[in-house]
């Protein structure tokens, strides 16, 4: 009976520290756009941002947690089935920062979350930051050296194979 009430009370108390949830569609994102936002919160949150990109793009993300009673930082890049989870740090001040870079992302449907705990529901809890996306250029390879030895010395060799025809 007691690891029953036990088990009620810890999800209770789960479910009480992230009551605080939000769905942010941000509709189509095109390269060279920078989406910043500032929650205040009480008790833990998580947020979900969704978007839409038509066109290849690199990303990047900071986001910074602070408050008497934040605990933890996580977030999270999602388009199934890739996913990259933030590297999240301490910061001196109190609180954490978490960050996720990728060089190159197809394009598709995507979903940012950022989730804050915290030990105790008292307001005064903040979570910052902004998304980047950026143009990804393509480059064409370059030749190696030795690549444009043997086209020289295949046409040395088709020269001399006709000159010896003639």
């Amino acid at each position: 009976m007691k690891l029953l009430l036990k088990l009620a009370l810890v999800t209770a108390l789960s479910i009480h520290s992230f009551a605080n949830a939000a769905i942010v569609n941000l509709g189509t994102l095109t390269p060279l756009h920078l989406e910043n936002f500032n929650v205040d919160f009480s008790g833990g949150i998580s947020d979900e941002y969704t978007f839409t990109t038509t066109v290849p793009f690199a990303f990047t993300s900071s986001v910074t947690a602070g408050g008497a009673d934040v605990t933890s930082l996580t977030t999270i890049l999602e388009n199934a089935p890739f996913s990259t989870v933030g590297t999240t740090t301490p910061i001196i001040i109190g609180g954490f920062q978490s960050t996720i870079v990728e060089s190159f992302l197809a394009a598709g449907d995507y979903s940012f979350t950022t989730t804050v705990g915290a030990s105790s529901p008292a307001a005064g809890n903040v979570y910052l930051g902004n998304l980047t996306l950026a143009n990804v250029t393509a480059t064409s390879p370059v030749p190696e050296p030795a690549t444009y030895a043997m086209f020289l010395a295949g046409l040395g060799l088709l020269g001399f194979a006709s000159r010896r025809k003639a």
